[in-house]
């Protein structure tokens, strides 16, 4: 296929956004990063291949990297080492807005729509592609599903995943980037049928609490253009680790819950925490929906998405068949099959697991519908650098702290809770610059796309504690973590508390 040119690619991929029949804070913005899922980019390879003139003067600091750094620890310390100049990461024009906070960690996502480039650990980017980490949409009319499909746009590898179908046709999908926030359009081969995923993170203008929260929120609203009403269910599949050989070492373990709402005792959400270790450190997911009047939550509590493919095909099979998972909490008529999914055992060397959650809701014909909202949230609230000495306290659990399970959960109640206030003061910041007619296109979509690099760039925020272990000497803040930041110098950032995060934001 012959490439289109950029600008006949944004245009094209600004005309799928423009035949959405959005209105109010669901209209995508006029400005941004645009592209359709078919564009392809130039190869880019990183720098490996010094001139003959260059050659002298990298000799001398090559060996020292070589034998003072490099080979001490891969072959003493047994470590990866931080600055690996010898495997070259390749470049891949492949990402879009990343997901979460500030200096909490952050998981990529590239414009199509992959979960990719996990930076859990401070400085550590791991850049493989979990193929189960994934959306799902199944369309049902007059009782029989009529379209079925994983918004993956290549075919799955992993074995027991070989039963999903997947692939869109690229030319009717497009992205849309302004950080912290994306657009996702999806035009349906089944009778025009469009979705919309909007994505935020909570990155907002001096709100110093939930900027630092390591949580994401998919909001998917569906346009039905048939004479005839529709079933619509959006499953989100999540799995364990960040896609390297550890995620299958064992000791994983899914729990699956429904937190209770304040007012009248029914779960405002519903979902699967995956517990697990990443680098040694205690690491909990929270994959969960928000039910609503208009929708239902079932969700499937484990399957392994590696070398297993029995649930996974039951998985796909109970979307077809019903356009639903398993009910949670499982009532008493609940299959004893059904029941031995619930099962909290922990992995085994070798296996992975996953959860999945599903929302299902009625479209009316001629209709668009705010379908679904999920959460993903990743609570790892004590980080150990290289050295290993000390474990040091991420800011967010200030405010989230209890057993693990406790501490994800409320993240995801709170995450639902202030979403709306999240999506007005994030529409505030972005209209401030957008709506400045003495300022060029370029610059809006830049000056938000560009500042991705607080979060994505290995930054860290910790708890500083009490103030009063601060103090001003000199006109000068003294902060207890300078012994870290001269100790660790493959930091990007630390930031200690909110006097330094506000030169930041």
């Amino acid at each position: 296929m012959t490439q289109k040119p950029w600008s006949q690619d944004q245009a094209a991929a600004r005309a799928l956004f423009d035949e959405l029949k959005c209105h109010g804070d669901w209209r995508p913005p006029a400005h941004g990063w645009l592209a359709t899922f078919s564009r392809e980019f130039e190869p880019c390879v990183p720098f490996h291949r010094p001139r003959w003139h260059q050659l002298l003067d990298l000799l001398g600091p090559s060996l020292r990297y070589l034998f003072r750094f490099y080979l001490r620890k891969r072959f003493i310390e047994k470590k990866r080492p931080f600055i690996d100049g010898l495997v070259h990461v390749p470049h891949e024009p492949v990402y879009g807005v990343p997901l979460g906070g500030l200096g909490c960690g952050s998981i990529g996502r590239g414009f199509r729509g992959e979960f990719r480039r996990f930076q859990l650990v401070p400085g550590l980017y791991e850049y493989a592609q979990p193929e189960a980490d994934c959306f799902i949409v199944n369309l049902r009319r007059r009782g029989g599903t009529v379209f079925q499909r994983a918004l993956v746009f290549r075919n799955f590898r992993t074995p027991a995943l070989a039963g999903w179908a997947s692939g869109l046709p690229e030319e009717s999908c497009a992205y849309l980037g302004l950080y912290p926030q994306s657009w996702t359009v999806y035009r349906l081969p089944y009778r025009g049928v469009k979705l919309l995923c909007r994505q935020t993170s909570p990155i907002v203008p001096h709100d110093y609490k939930d900027s630092c929260l390591p949580v994401a929120l998919f909001e998917w609203r569906v346009e039905n253009p048939t004479d005839e009403e529709l079933e619509v269910s959006l499953t989100f599949c999540f799995k364990n680790g960040n896609g390297t050989s550890a995620d299958a070492a064992g000791g994983a373990s899914v729990e699956p819950f429904a937190s209770t709402g304040d007012d009248d005792g029914q779960p405002d959400a519903v979902g699967g925490l995956i517990h697990q270790q990443i680098n040694g450190m205690a690491c909990t997911y929270g994959v969960a929906a928000m039910s609503g009047d208009n929708s239902s939550v079932t969700i499937w509590p484990r399957f392994d998405p590696s070398t297993n493919p029995s649930l996974a095909n039951r998985l796909w099979s109970s979307l077809i068949n019903t356009g639903r998972l398993v009910k949670w909490p499982p009532t008493a008529a609940s299959s004893e099959s059904e029941a031995k999914l619930f099962a909290g055992t922990a992995t085994k060397s070798g296996e992975e697991v996953a959860t999945a959650v599903c929302v299902s809701s009625r479209v009316p014909a001629r209709y668009s519908v705010d379908s679904a909202k999920f959460c993903l949230a990743w609570h790892l609230p004590n980080v150990r650098f290289r050295s290993g000495e000390q474990l040091y306290t991420r800011r967010h659990t200030r405010w989230f702290n209890g057993s693990q399970s406790e501490a994800t959960i409320a993240l995801i109640r709170y995450s639902f809770n202030r979403l709306p206030n999240w999506l007005e003061s994030i529409s505030n910041w972005h209209n401030s610059v957008l709506n400045d007619s003495r300022l060029p296109d370029w610059f809006k979509s830049a000056v938000f796309n560009e500042s991705y690099y607080l979060s994505d760039s290995g930054s860290i925020w910790l708890d500083g504690g009490d103030t009063n272990d601060w103090h001003s000497q000199d006109g000068r803040w003294r902060c207890p973590m300078l012994s870290v930041m001269t100790q660790n110098k493959e930091m990007t950032h630390i930031v200690g508390d909110t006097r330094q995060a506000t030169s930041q934001i």
